[in-house]
């Protein structure tokens, strides 16, 4: 179903002529339609020949009414209902005047987009799968119609992705701008997923930043859930579970992030994101240093971190790394649940739980059963958690292991802690274990002494000696054995040393009485004890005393006990004190040998509770209810018993002698007399025993003749008065001066009449009260007549006459409470002007009296004395329509009685639709006419008639002043658009012509020549369009140079940054890869790329199908340095792997330029030395020689600089591919290529070309460029480039990296189009390197020295040569070659051999120099070589021994052979020579090679 039609604009201009006689043909230039539906849509349209009455606009054909129209600019209406839908989408607009037909301006319409996301990537894809993108012109997205602006990437032609961001989540829409920054669609962010920019973490929780973060959502991390503590729109703060990151196994884990919506009615995927974590793996300990053992992500991130969760301050590592964590454990550390975090407190790794190993320094037994062993590490519980962290427990010797319950552990301020535990009795050793819950633990092994024990000791009679017998252990040895100061003579002891008797004199005396025990002292030869276990014995048993072990009796304490055994109490009683009868009290009863012992007390035969006995035992008091009748007041038995066995009794209690007493603390009340028998005799109307009651008393009515608000007496009548405190009230008025009649039936009181009543009649309340407790009420009281009706004489209006009839003020009537005023008529004012308007009428009561004038409050009312004339100040605002129009007057009284009537209107003055003249002119008095203001017209002043003649240009970005030329530019409410942007600071010229504003320049146009429509409204109503252009200034796609490079105002092309392509104005990157180095198959290792343009923006790198990681780029972006894990598999070391590079998802480029290096490869060895031990092995397994040191394997000594030689730079041989490199010596050598053949599998010739006399074309003297075609219509170009730096550099060829020597010349052969007769059969390049022809020497070197050759050839596995070096009296030249060559544009390696005498005699080649034969295989296209020659002083020449004129001298050949050289595309070759001049290198830039 179609539920919207997205309309993309394309403009295009077509210009019409004007005719000078006849109306020009219309033209529209641009249309202004949204692409939301909804029923109705106004569309405004641009261009030119509007302005015919007959002009009629059409849609496919269909005509669409016009609202509103001039020249430039119209408005039409269109229903989309009523618009049919063409098959391909397109809407044809089209304006027809007079019968000219405008040309046809296109909009495409087409089905609501869906909506998908990836993060905070949006996709649009179009709903029926259709291209239709492709003719979609959107360039950007708004929040709505809101800045920040974000550009459209078009990702197909069915799909467009744009990047989300937070406003658009706010305003809860994102709207698609055309390049003409006009609004085309809106898509909903209802179905959006949250936005995650980053999360890091906040101490143990994860902070979420981001956007469009609303409730209900989830978080979740590695599939824990992450509960929600804080949500706002742009952050999430969440914690999660204890059991996340705790305990990882899986290695290779990196953490993600998910977010999602909850609500079960939304469809919306979840939001993941990648994290950068450690993982904590397991840990270690020697000596003071704890290793943790760590994997790291690649971007991990955290260089320094620390190590929280064993201590409060977080621990500081020593060393840190991608597999290791090295920290020394502070004494304070505990176990812990542990983690790397950063200094900030953000965490950075899983959880681990990681124990310090328990130290032990030493341990004792202690007499009582119980061990103390010290150490350290020994905290009972995980840091920061009451968690157990330790177990303590010990080791029998018959292994029998049991748990230390209940340990005492202690600190000292120095971490050194002490824990106590209970073990077993009877064991001779234990081992005392400390094991923690992270499995570490240490011993120690305990041996329990001697230590004595005494349970037991028997007694004896004092002063009789007797045989004392002591139970315990280990009195095996006994030295000594005292009883309190007295040794106990002859101890014998039993053979297991648990009994010791000896004979003890019975003499000692206890030290103090009160403690019968006497210290027993045993000493053998390894321990002493002392314990108070000896007491004599005693006979007689003393119940409440003590026996006196010298005489054998009891004493009896001071404490109320006696007998001969303490076991009986006397208690006697001797007097008590009185209460009241009826009223409870306190009775203190006094005697002796009150024994505090259950004591029980009873008076007359009732319990005396809450007893308390003195400290002397003399006096007890108790609660006595005083509830036992005494006849003739006798005295009562007061009995006390001690503990239900000892009692006593005397009859002592007597009750005081009193009458009944009132509430109010009186006998009788005060209201009475007491007789003899104590008893009240009440006064008059007085009753009860205690005299406290009266009869209550009565009211019947009363009789007056006060007026309210007047004093006067009041009478009221009743019975009982009885006047004690006696009070009357009326109304709750206090009624003073009260008089009571004798027999107690009327009072007269004094009345202030300030008690309110609403009429007359109306009753109030009569109160008489007596003593403040008995009372009487009734309403009977009413005050005499005086007009009263709702609390108000006459309603204040008025006064009571005598016949209590109200005389009414004027202007009042009835009972005085109603006015009833009356307008007549109302004077006129100008509208505007504020002034004094009189209205005339009746009964103009002034009281609060309020008047408005059409809803406006006339101010200053004055009144006339008869109430019929009302004048007041109007401000005049109340605006009419016209002239003539009433105003309503409303005359209010005391808010609340009104007249109203249409009777106002203002003086003429020219007031039509509520406006004098449209307040755009003025009103002739005279005529009553408008004189309008300049730019207006009409009889009203109601309309204006703008227009844009021309629209000064500036420059995009910059915000200025634009200068719009025109006319009728009325500054009313007036509003400049450019573009959507508004054009501020308007500033419009006297003459209504000109204008300026403020534009900011912050449109974006397509390109320099695309404009921009500028719209002039004036009071919302009246508008005026034209068109707007920017200076020149390299726009494309709306942006200077696409933001990345500055604009050449002579050229007005783009200056881009480096790597961005100015023809394409800095919007796009080519990169190129040239080459790669090697790494050996399933070694990881680092791989260089050799190219151009390597933008380090979101680079990827992939080797096949494996992500090259660790990315770096060099600074002039010409090569990337990435660890590539050498997973992919091939079966053929020449198998070539494309390498591609990515940059930002949008720019890329590959090349198979990637060969691994040979899996037996080595550096270079000489002499049993890696590098001749004058260089190091890098990891393509080439030596990287020390400075001074050059060949291969870095044999060779450079001693140019060292002796100030200077070498030359090479010559280069005319028509001739060769080059003469000139030694300090003088000696010249000619190196270069000599021959090309083909040859067999059986190195049988095929075809042979020499290449010595053939005829070169040469291309540029620069770079030394010769081609050629050979007799088989192959082609051979030869590239030839000079270095004059002094010292060494090295080129990659094909991935080799090749030194090369101060002064030298690199060789590079093509061979292209080469026609084998067999795919089996190889091609052979032949160099040559040697001395010179005589005639090819200069003059002064003609007594050279003469030579004699020798050759050593060193080869290795593949016996592929490296380097060739000639040494001749102290210098050498050397060629270097690559072991690889760039086959049909790919790398694969080659074969290097020296040709033996053998082959140089059969190539028929001059025997002097060496050759050096470079083995290609079968291609179908080209292959490329590229050695190097150079020469060095290797050491101090010796001077030319001579004979017969003969100068001898002694050349030596060295083959140098990679080991397995790991090659790339191409052999380098160069040759360096000194010169004292300016360096300068010929860089030979690499072609790609494509088939």
């Amino acid at each position: 179903m179609r539920c919207s039609i997205i309309l993309l604009l394309i403009i295009c201009f077509i210009g019409a002529s004007r005719s000078a006689v006849s109306l020009p043909a219309p033209s529209i230039t641009y249309v202004s339609a949204p692409f939301f539906l909804t029923s109705e849509r106004y569309f405004d349209i641009l261009g030119v020949g509007f302005t015919s009455p007959l002009t009629k606009f059409y849609i496919n054909d269909v005509e669409f009414p016009i609202l509103s129209s001039n020249d430039t600019f119209m408005t039409i209406s269109l229903e989309y209902k009523n618009l049919p839908i063409p098959a391909n989408g397109e809407y044809k607009f089209k304006i027809s005047t007079s019968g000219i037909d405008s040309n046809i301006f296109t909009v495409i319409g087409f089905d609501n987009p869906k909506v998908s996301q990836n993060n905070q990537i949006v996709y649009l894809t179009s709903a029926d799968g259709s291209g239709v993108f492709d003719k979609v012109d959107w360039t950007g997205v708004k929040a709505g119609y809101i800045t920040p602006y974000s550009l459209i990437t078009k990702v197909n032609a069915t799909t467009l992705s744009f990047a989300a961001f937070a406003e658009g989540a706010k305003v809860k829409r994102y709207t698609m701008f055309d390049r003409y920054a006009k609004p085309s669609f809106t898509a909903p962010t209802s179905l959006l997923a949250p936005v995650v920019s980053n999360y890091m973490w906040v101490g143990q929780k994860i902070q979420i930043n981001g956007f469009y973060y609303v409730s209900p959502m989830e978080v979740y991390v590695d599939g824990y859930n992450c509960t929600i503590e804080s949500l706002y729109p742009t952050q999430v703060l969440c914690k999660p579970i204890d059991d996340y990151f705790k305990y990882i196994t899986d290695t290779t884990n990196i953490p993600v992030l998910q977010v999602q919506f909850i609500d079960p009615s939304l469809v919306i995927p979840p939001t993941y994101l990648n994290g950068k974590m450690v993982s904590l793996q397991s840990f270690n300990k020697s000596g003071e240093t704890t290793f943790i053992n760590v994997i790291s992500s690649s971007n991990a991130g955290p260089v320094a971190p620390v190590l929280t969760g064993l201590t409060s301050a977080p621990i500081t590592l020593i060393e840190y790394n991608s597999t290791m964590a090295t920290f020394i454990v502070p004494g304070s550390a505990q176990c812990g649940v542990s983690y790397l975090s950063l200094a900030d407190g953000t965490r950075v790794s899983n959880k681990m739980l990681i124990c310090p190993t328990p130290g032990l320094i030493d341990g004792i037994f202690n007499r009582n059963s119980q061990i103390t062993v010290r150490g350290v590490f020994l905290n009972t519980t995980l840091y920061g958690s009451s968690t157990s962290a330790i177990k303590f427990y010990f080791v029998l010797p018959n292994g029998v292991q049991s748990d230390c319950v209940s340990p005492i552990v202690t600190m000292t301020p120095n971490y050194i802690y002490t824990v106590t535990c209970t073990v077993p009795d009877l064991i001779n050793s234990i081992k005392f274990v400390a094991q923690t819950v992270g499995n570490t633990s240490a011993t120690m092994v305990l041996q329990y002494p001697k230590y004595i024990t005494i349970n037991k000791v028997t007694s004896t009679y004092y002063a009789k000696s007797g045989t004392v017998s002591l139970l315990g252990k280990n009195f095996n040895d006994v030295k000594n054995v005292i009883i309190g100061t007295v040794q106990c003579n002859s101890p014998m002891v039993n053979n297991d040393g648990t009994l010791i008797t000896c004979i003890f004199a019975s003499s000692a005396l206890y030290a103090d009485p009160l403690v019968p025990f006497l210290n027993v002292t045993v000493i053998t030869n390894q321990d002493q004890l002392t314990l108070p276990l000896f007491s004599y014995t005693c006979d007689i048993a003393c119940n409440q005393g003590t026996c006196q072990y010298t005489t054998n009796t009891c004493a009896c304490p001071n404490n109320g006990w006696s007998g001969d055994n303490c076991n009986q109490v006397v208690p006697t009683i001797v007097t008590s004190t009185s209460t009241v009868y009826g009223t409870p009290g306190k009775v203190t009863i006094r005697g002796t040998n009150f024994v505090n012992l259950n004591p029980q007390v009873t008076i007359g035969g009732s319990t005396c509770g809450n007893v308390v006995v003195s400290n002397d035992l003399t006096t007890i008091v108790c609660d006595y209810q005083s509830n036992v009748e005494s006849i003739n007041n006798a005295p009562l038995i007061v009995a006390v018993i001690i503990d239900g066995r000892f009692s006593t009794s005397n009859p002592v209690f007597y009750y005081t002698k009193v009458c009944p007493s009132g509430s109010n603390g009186l006998e009788c009340s005060g209201h009475g007399t007491c007789n003899k028998e104590f008893s009240c005799v009440c006064d008059s109307r007085w009753i009860n025993a205690d005299c406290s009651a009266i009869d209550p008393p009565t009211i019947k009515g009363t009789t007056t003749t006060a007026k309210y608000g007047l004093p006067g007496l009041v009478t009221i009548y009743g019975s009982n008065f009885v006047n004690y405190n006696l009070q009357a009230t009326i109304g709750g008025s206090i009624c003073s001066n009260i008089a009571v009649s004798q027999d107690l039936t009327s009072l007269t009181c004094q009345f202030k009449g300030d008690v309110k009543v609403m009429n007359d009649g109306d009753l109030l309340d009569v109160m008489v009260s007596v003593d403040n407790q008995f009372t009487a009420t009734a309403k009977v009281y009413q005050y005499a007549p005086q007009c009263l009706k709702n609390g108000v004489v006459c309603n204040g209006h008025g006064v009571c006459n005598s016949t209590f009839a109200c005389d009414c003020d004027k202007g009042w009537s009835s009972d005085c409470s109603v006015v009833v005023p009356t307008i007549k008529s109302a004077s006129a004012i100008k509208y505007g002007v504020p002034g004094t308007v009189t209205i005339v009428g009746e009964n103009f009561v002034n009281l609060n009296l309020k008047v408005n004038i059409g809803e406006s409050v006339c101010s200053n009312v004055v009144v006339s004395q008869d109430l019929t004339t009302i004048t007041c100040q109007f401000k005049s605002d109340i605006r009419i329509k016209n002239d003539g129009d009433l105003l309503q007057v409303v005359v209010i009284v005391d808010n609340q009685f009104t007249a109203f009537a249409n009777v106002f209107t203002y003086l003429p003055q020219c007031l039509k639709n509520g406006v004098v003249c449209y307040e755009r002119g003025v009103c002739n008095q005279q005529t009553f006419t408008c004189d309008c203001d300049k730019g207006w017209s009409s009889s009203n002043c109601s309309v204006i008639h703008p227009s844009i003649k021309s629209v000064s240009a500036i420059k995009f970005g910059t915000p200025s002043t634009v200068t719009i030329v025109g006319e009728n530019l009325v500054n009313k409410n007036l509003e400049v658009t450019i573009g959507s942007s508004i054009c501020g600071n308007v500033v419009v010229s006297p003459d209504l012509t000109t204008l300026t504003c403020l534009f900011q320049s912050n449109i974006p146009v397509y390109n320099d020549n695309e404009s921009l429509a500028v719209i002039v409204v004036i009071d919302s109503q009246f508008r005026a369009a034209s068109t707007f252009y920017y200076l020149k200034q390299c726009i494309n796609n709306g942006i200077i140079c696409s933001s990345r490079g500055v604009c050449n105002q002579q050229t007005f092309t783009c200056d881009c940054e480096k790597g961005w392509s100015s023809s394409s104005n800095c919007s796009a990157i080519y990169p190129t890869i040239n080459a790669a180095t090697s790494t050996k198959q399933n070694t990881p290792g680092l791989v260089t790329i050799y190219g151009s343009n390597f933008v380090n923006w979101n680079l990827k790198v992939n080797i096949n199908s494996s992500s090259c990681t660790d990315i770096t780029v060099s600074d002039d972006l010409t090569s990337i340095t990435c660890m590539f894990q050498s997973d992919i598999q091939v079966s053929n070391i020449n198998q070539a792997l494309t390498v591609y590079v990515g940059i930002n998802d949008k720019f890329s480029t590959k090349n198979d330029v990637f060969i691994y290096g040979k899996p037996e490869q080595t550096c270079p060895i000489k002499d049993g030395k890696l590098c001749s031990s004058n260089g190091l092995c890098n990891q393509q397994f080439l030596c990287e020689c020390n400075k001074g040191w050059e060949s291969s394997d870095c044999s060779v000594q450079d001693i140019t600089q060292e002796l100030g030689v200077v070498l030359e730079i090479p010559k280069i041989k005319k028509d001739d591919t060769a080059s003469l490199i000139k030694a300090p010596s003088g000696i010249y050598y000619d190196v270069g290529i000599e021959m090309i053949n083909e040859i067999t599998g059986s190195n049988d010739l095929v075809l042979s070309y020499s290449l010595k006399n053939i005829r070169w074309i040469s291309q540029s003297d620069q770079e030394h460029h010769y081609t050629t075609e050979l007799p088989n219509n192959s082609t051979v170009d030869v590239r030839l480039t000079l270095n004059s730096q002094d010292q060494r550099v090295y080129y990659n060829f094909a991935g080799d990296s090749i030194p090369i020597l101060p002064k030298s010349v690199k060789y590079q052969i093509q061979l292209t189009n080469w026609p084998f007769s067999n795919s089996q059969n190889s091609v052979e390049f032949i160099f040559k390197s040697g001395i010179a022809p005589k005639d090819e020497q200069e003059s002064q070197n003609t007594n050279q020295c003469g030579h004699q050759e020798t050759t050593t050839t060193t080869k290795t596995t593949d016996d592929s040569i490296r380097s060739i070096q000639i040494s001749l009296n102290g210098e050498t030249l050397i060629g270097t070659f690559s072991d690889r060559m760039i086959l049909d544009s790919r790398p694969a390696y080659n074969r290097v051999n020296q040709l033996s005498a053998m082959q140089i005699t059969k190539y028929q080649l001059d025997t002097a120099p060496v050759y050096t034969s470079i083995q290609t295989s079968y291609f179908k296209n080209s292959v490329i070589v590229d050695p190097n020659f150079g020469v060095l002083v290797s050491s101090a020449p010796e001077e030319c021994k001579t004979s017969s004129g003969i100068a001898s001298w002694k050349l030596a050949v060295i083959i140098v052979c990679s080991v397995v050289g790991a090659s790339l595309i191409v052999t380098a070759t160069w040759v360096f020579l000194k010169k004292s001049s300016k360096a300068k290198i010929l860089m030979f830039k690499m072609r790609s090679f494509k088939n």
